[in-house]
């Protein structure tokens, strides 16, 4: 895992246009790095992206992948499966995807991050820590030390997850949840906003509540 280096000759597209998208975009363009077009199923996208060439969606455009970086701007609510569609089939098609890392995120020197990760406004990553592939740390989000997050998670807005936890691939937890240190979280688990989990999740869970149980 490593943190890759923009060739600033490459510009970003973004895959998507809602308003993870457009999070995504303001970040690029403060820190002043190029973007040029967006790949999307709507036809008729937020104004906000309409300096932005429009280049079909993802079976008409021709991009190539030594002719962009690309951003995958689908967040989720639930399930992470969708985002992880979308990046695996550019990923197969030997694409890259670079870390989104805002001005104001905080990140350990000692962290080690995967491919396509993304770091919105002033979320903290600590010590020791992974961040697997096509992640997203959200706004005000915290992982604390010595934590291994799996690929395809999204930890949303202001949720905090405390030391020495490591969870599965495809994980989702939600806004405000607490998890707390030591845990072990599965495989494709949805954790709602506002829960506090205290003990291990097992794989293609849903848990809520404080503290948090399991939901059918």
């Amino acid at each position: 895992m490593s943190r890759i280096i923009y060739n600033n000759k490459l510009p970003f597209v973004l895959l998507g246009s809602g308003g993870h998208a457009k999070v995504l975009y303001e970040i690029l363009q403060l820190k002043q790095l190029p973007v040029s077009a967006y790949i999307a199923l709507a036809t008729t996208p937020d104004s906000y992206f309409s300096k932005l060439d429009y280049l079909g969606n993802d079976s008409q455009h021709t991009l190539k992948k030594d002719q962009a970086y690309l951003v995958n701007t689908l967040g989720s609510i639930k399930s992470t499966e969708v985002r992880e569609h979308i990046y695996q089939t550019y990923s197969d098609q030997h694409f890259i995807f670079p870390n989104i890392i805002h001005p104001k995120a905080i990140i350990s020197n000692s962290v080690k991050l995967g491919k396509g990760t993304q770091h919105l406004c002033a979320s903290i990553v600590n010590v020791d820590s992974i961040i697997g592939d096509n992640t997203i740390i959200n706004t005000a989000a915290i992982v604390e030390h010595d934590c291994n997050i799996g690929a395809h998670n999204h930890i949303a807005p202001r949720a905090v997850v405390c030391g020495h936890v490591n969870t599965g691939d495809n994980v989702h937890i939600g806004a405000g949840a607490i998890i707390n240190q030591g845990l072990h979280i599965g495989h494709h688990v949805t954790i709602a906003s506002g829960s506090v989990v205290i003990n291990d999740i097992p794989d293609n869970t849903l848990v809520m509540g404080v503290p948090a149980k399991k939901r059918t």
